[in-house]
């Protein structure tokens, strides 16, 4: 799918309806998160203390590790 349909897509849904993809992406994709964990999964309990606990990046940091996984990201 061309990137500026993703964007379009993007900014015409309401954003309930972009988080879930949006955590699928970053942690089942990129971060390697399983999405019903399994005894071989590691568990996800979203909270923003935790995210920031356990992936203290930088903004650089997250658009990098995007980079290396989709070669379209600007």
């Amino acid at each position: 799918m061309p990137i500026f349909k993703i964007q379009e897509n993007i900014l015409s849904s309401k954003e309930e309806q972009f988080q879930e993809g949006f955590l699928r992406e970053l942690f089942v994709k990129i971060l390697g998160y399983t999405l019903n964990p399994d005894a071989n999964g590691l568990s996800i309990v979203l909270s923003e203390e935790n995210i920031r606990n356990k992936f203290p990046w930088t903004y650089k940091d997250v658009t990098e590790k995007c980079k290396k996984r989709y070669s379209d990201f600007k």
